[in-house]
């Protein structure tokens, strides 16, 4: 009688000791701990609002507004004959637009297109007083956001009003960067030290401004140097309806002509020149498609600024190229480190294009900068263990040993001996 055997289980695979910890195929593919364009909170959405235009929205959902030129200062004689309407716009606006289109829609609005040269140094007719006193503390622009308005006698121009914010991305450092000393810094940073709401242009949009509609007793002042504002108001004019949807403005009534030139403009530039009696023979014109975002791209989106730049060396390039979309890998660009050159085939690679490893499960290797800085301080740490094991009698005994040349210094060494391997150590 055969004696039946039981199937026993198979005994269990001996585990391969890696680096790594045991990993699954099915464990989520967490990425690592950085800032993505959805957080709502990171400077990644800042950057990413600036590149393009809203997307298109219904033009029930747009906006007719008043854009009004207004020039401060002393009058000259081209002043005295102004019409009354002066220079302005009559533009259809989505209102998914933020301030920071917003403001390029301005720059394109007067003089982006059809501006005028401006002035030269010397024609002192054009001239009004200088951009800017040498004490003015004001910001170059900024936007200020008002409420319960009341409008002047001029058509388009806002009297006053309650400010409720004022929005300025001048001294965003994440956008801008200014290279700017500490004494500046600090300067720039007490003009912001008041009472007023300070906000993020990429934060407000014309939905912000006007939450219920056409209210004409709201609205808000861009105001490009010291010397030049653009009032911006509900329009009050009478306007053919548009059906359909899109993200370009469209420009109804264009009057007059103004040269708007970079709120950094030097003094010497003198004021732009102004022509209030220049008709455009149609404002078809204004409404080519992606005229105006041809215009936001080139002249909006800035590159890169210094900040980034260096942060985007700094940062380890094997994480850049883990994060990347991109399907192909191995052409990104990829800078060889000690700890990248030592990989071996047993040694699993955690930026490896397979699925099982896009979890961020292995400490990356530092940043060049940071890499330098743990060099730097093994080094000193290095240094000072060597020149904690003496006390107080060892070092009267080094300083005698070295005077008297005895065998006490071979025993001890002499300050010069320990000093020695504070700057160059052997690790």
């Amino acid at each position: 009688m055969k004696r039946c055997r039981s199937q026993s289980p198979e005994a269990p695979r001996k585990r391969q000791h890696v680096a790594d910890p045991p990993r699954s195929e099915m464990m989520a593919s967490w990425l690592s701990p950085t800032d993505s364009p959805s957080n709502p909170f990171g400077r990644s959405r800042s950057w990413q609002m600036m590149q393009d235009l809203p997307p298109p929205t219904p033009f029930s959902k747009h906006l007719t507004l008043r854009f009004q030129y207004v020039r401060r200062g002393s009058r000259t004689e081209q002043d005295n004959v102004m019409p009354t309407e002066g220079v302005y716009r009559i533009v259809q606006v989505p209102k998914n637009y933020t301030l920071v289109h917003l403001r390029s829609l301005v720059w394109w609005l007067f003089g982006g297109i059809f501006g005028i040269s401006p002035p030269e140094p010397h024609d002192s007719a054009l001239h009004i007083d200088p951009y800017a006193v040498e004490d003015d503390e004001e910001s170059p622009y900024k936007f200020e956001l008002k409420k319960a308005i009341t409008m002047s006698r001029r058509p388009g121009q806002i009297k006053k009003g309650t400010t409720w914010a004022i929005a300025s991305g001048l001294l965003d450092p994440y956008l801008y960067a200014p290279d700017q000393t500490e004494d500046e810094e600090a300067e720039a940073e007490g003009e912001l030290a008041d009472d007023r709401r300070w906000m993020a242009e990429e934060d407000v949009t014309l939905a912000h401004i006007w939450p219920n509609g056409l209210d004409v007793t709201r609205g808000f002042v861009y105001t490009h140097n010291p010397f030049l504002q653009v009032h911006i108001t509900i329009n009050t004019l009478s306007v053919p309806a548009r059906q359909g949807k899109g993200r370009d403005p469209f420009v109804f009534i264009a009057l007059g002509n103004a040269y708007l030139d970079p709120p950094f403009a030097s003094p010497e530039t003198g004021p732009p020149p102004l022509n209030y009696h220049f008709k455009f023979n149609s404002a078809d014109i204004w409404n080519v498609s992606d005229a105006f975002r041809d215009f936001y791209i080139k002249n909006t989106v800035l590159p890169l600024s210094t900040y980034q730049v260096e942060d985007a060396v700094q940062r380890d390039v094997p994480e850049m190229t883990f994060l990347s979309s991109s399907p192909a890998r191995s052409s990104s660009p990829m800078v060889s480190t000690p700890l990248s050159s030592r990989q071996t085939p047993d040694h699993h690679d955690p930026f490896s294009s397979s699925p099982s490893s896009l979890n961020a499960t292995s400490t990356p290797a530092p940043r060049p900068a940071q890499r330098k800085r743990i060099m730097r301080m093994q080094r000193q740490i290095g240094a000072l263990s060597q020149v904690v094991v003496y006390d107080d009698s060892d070092w009267e005994e080094a300083i005698e040993a070295s005077k008297m040349g005895g065998e006490t210094a071979g025993r001890v060494g002499c300050p010069d001996q320990m000093f020695s391997g504070i700057w160059s150590p052997q690790l």
